[in-house]
């Protein structure tokens, strides 16, 4: 599988690695963030609340590196100093409540087939930059009770074919 194209959009919120990597976190997030009627794009919300990621992956494919792997981003708690987290981008607005509904939508899922292959490309180029296997991932919901996403809309199955043809770059 060809890598995706991957565009920049430093975060400035990290801090020197000193664990060993040993997780691989799948996020989700809406494109637009709306609190009180002001639209923010993820990227920028995410850096305004001083928190960050690894990567994004858009509804379209392309890859927007925030944090570089080398770093601890600021985006799964107490498990940050060990993990690598990306978000896949739910397009449209949303609040809470939008998104938690939208990738809980298993008659019309938000995740594209473009995101689950290049998230999967993602997470395979991680995964063997750090010895890691499938079993690695996780989503952010297993390590957060407050949290649901990727939700239930996510296909585990698509996602882990395109983890394992990840590896044919």
């Amino acid at each position: 599988m060809p890598a995706p194209r991957i565009i920049s959009i430093p975060n400035p919120h990290s801090e020197p690695r000193r664990e060993k990597v040993d997780l691989l976190v799948v996020h989700a997030m809406g494109e637009w963030v709306v609190l009180d009627g002001v639209y923010r794009h993820c990227t920028d919300h995410l850096r305004e609340l001083g928190l960050s990621v690894h990567a994004f992956c858009l509804p379209d494919g392309r890859i927007v590196s925030s944090v570089d792997t080398d770093r601890v981003a600021h985006h799964a708690r107490a498990y940050n100093p060990r993990s690598i987290g990306l978000e896949l981008v739910v397009e449209g607005a949303h609040d809470d409540h939008s998104l938690f509904a939208r990738i809980d939508d298993t008659a019309d899922s938000p995740y594209t087939a473009a995101q689950y292959q290049a998230a999967g490309w993602w997470f395979r180029s991680q995964a063997d930059r750090y010895g890691l296997a499938f079993s690695h991932v996780t989503p952010h919901s297993a390590l957060d009770d407050r949290k649901q996403d990727p939700g239930q809309a996510f296909d585990w199955d698509a996602f882990r074919r395109a983890f394992a043809a990840g590896g044919d770059r």
